[in-house]
């Protein structure tokens, strides 16, 4: 009797195991047919080439940049050039803080001045004047070949000028370790080409370089009697 209880038992478990692994196969059987449907019901794991938003992401960066270097959404501070109106002084803002400014050119090599603080010092030559501050650092407009620079190979690497479309680009005065910094600026007026030079120590980048903007700002056209 014993043994006939042990045989029915060891039966009905053996049964029971087939049909759990019937049950598994089904299952896998019908997940294979949806997924050969189109319908699944768990979403594949995406991989970078899957995520679009990261490739929309880079592509919007690529485009920043570029527009960064083509000149889009810069601001143009010689493309209406107001005539010069006889006013000898105003007021410009330098540090926060109103300066007066009087109008000072340079006829020997343009027809054009500025309203030059008296933080500026004017220096003049036989062939021109430029404008210096603390002496070492200076602002001069000339046409543009004569500054004897190859346009080239200026390279846009002053980040307080980039907003500018006419600054061209600096470049290092007498190689690569100078301690000293050209950076230029260039336009066109009635066919000729003007060109506007800061020539600035490194170490006095942060206090000339937005100083001389604020003063090119101010630039007038003089017609010459």
């Amino acid at each position: 009797m014993f043994m006939l209880l042990l045989v029915a038992a060891a039966t009905a478990f053996a049964s029971a195991c087939t049909n759990v692994v019937d049950d598994a196969a089904k299952r896998n059987a019908n997940t294979v047919q949806s997924n050969e449907g189109g319908q699944t019901g768990t979403a594949p794991e995406a991989t970078e080439t899957d995520q679009p938003g990261k490739d929309a992401a880079q592509g919007a960066s690529g485009q920043s940049e570029e527009s960064r270097e083509s000149g889009m959404n810069k601001q143009f501070l010689f493309a209406d050039i107001p005539e010069y109106d006889g006013t000898n002084e105003i007021s410009i803002t330098l540090d926060g803080k109103e300066t007066k400014a009087a109008f000072q050119t340079d006829p020997i090599n343009s027809p054009f001045g500025f309203f030059i603080p008296s933080v500026l010092e004017r220096q003049d030559f036989e062939d021109g004047s430029e404008w210096s501050f603390e002496s070492r650092n200076r602002l001069t407009l000339l046409k543009f070949d004569q500054f004897g620079v190859n346009e080239s190979e200026l390279k846009r690497t002053n980040d307080l000028l980039l907003p500018y479309a006419e600054y061209v680009g600096s470049q290092p005065e007498g190689g690569d370790s100078s301690a000293v910094m050209t950076s230029y600026f260039a336009f066109d007026y009635n066919g000729e080409k003007y060109g506007i030079c800061f020539r600035y120590f490194k170490d006095d980048e942060q206090r000339a370089v937005p100083l001389f903007l604020e003063v090119i700002r101010t630039i007038r056209h003089v017609t010459l009697p």
